[in-house]
């Protein structure tokens, strides 16, 4: 029996039925266009970069917009040739149930009275979640935006440590062009001492 593929929507052919109006479509086939599209937004939702359809994954009515789908004559639905998912299924938040109890008027102020036809909606809602997950839980775009966060915190620290590299190396540089410099002066002083020394002065003319 199929079940919708989305992180955190509980639709499952057990429960759903026609009369419900949740149908349940099979991924495109590889040739087919949009498959792609269809992958990546499960991948979004559900935060898993690696995640690959099988052949009997399916992904409920739910999450296509209703100008995506269109019903037959017999009841059914189906999806247009161009029909992309685009609805998140959103974890469910149970909400507040008042647990006082009911009185019933006309009755003896004394005694309290609870009908025992009702079911407790709190505890069927909070069924089929799992609690780590939902108190947990990020949007898909929350998900990338962190992402995306680290990735370029990661690429000015790698910038940072290339711009300590270069001034490392043009330190050196410097350093090394300086006594380069002084070599160059040194050696000038002894060739001009030497060509001093090489130099014949004239002798003074006998009166």
């Amino acid at each position: 029996m199929p079940s919708c593929v989305m992180r955190y929507c509980r639709s499952h052919s057990r429960k759903s039925n026609r009369g419900s109006g949740v149908s349940f479509h099979r991924f495109l086939k590889p040739d087919q266009k949009n498959r792609d599209l269809w992958i990546q937004f499960v991948r979004n939702d559900r935060r898993e970069e690696t995640w690959y359809p099988s052949d009997h994954s399916c992904v409920c009515s739910l999450h296509f917009k209703e100008e995506d789908k269109y019903v037959s004559d017999n009841g059914r639905i189906f999806l247009k040739p161009n029909a992309v998912p685009s609805l998140n299924s959103n974890p469910v938040k149970p909400e507040f149930v008042n647990r006082d109890p009911v009185t019933i008027p006309n009755a003896d102020p004394n005694v309290i009275h609870v009908p025992e036809s009702i079911t407790d909606p709190l505890a069927e809602s909070l069924e089929p979640l799992v609690e780590p997950e939902v108190s947990n839980a990020v949007t898909s775009a929350e998900f990338y935006l962190r992402k995306r966060l680290f990735t370029e915190m990661k690429a000015k620290k790698h910038l940072s440590n290339s711009l300590k590299q270069v001034r490392r190396q043009n330190r050196y540089l410097t350093e090394k062009c300086k006594t380069y410099q002084q070599m160059i002066e040194t050696l000038k002083q002894e060739i001009e001492m030497k060509y001093a020394n090489m130099t014949v002065k004239p002798e003074p003319a006998d009166d």
